[in-house]
């Protein structure tokens, strides 16, 4: 994949975890509010998909020593 394409998709993802469109607060999920609860998934999800990123694509700088 290409920096910009990465970036992209990790910009789209990180815009993906911000519970825009929770206006009914009386809404609960596991006990919680719908829109706590969706954002504590995304943010788990969001954090594994950037640590797969980070893993697959990071080029380490070797040391000129």
């Amino acid at each position: 994949m290409i920096p910009r394409k990465i970036l992209l998709t990790i910009w789209v993802a990180l815009a993906c975890t911000v519970p825009w469109w929770f206006f009914d607060e009386s809404t609960r999920w596991f006990g919680l509010p719908a829109w706590v609860t969706y954002a504590i998934l995304s943010a788990i999800i969001y954090s594994c998909m950037l640590g797969l990123v980070i893993q697959k694509y990071w080029q380490p700088e070797e040391d000129a020593d």
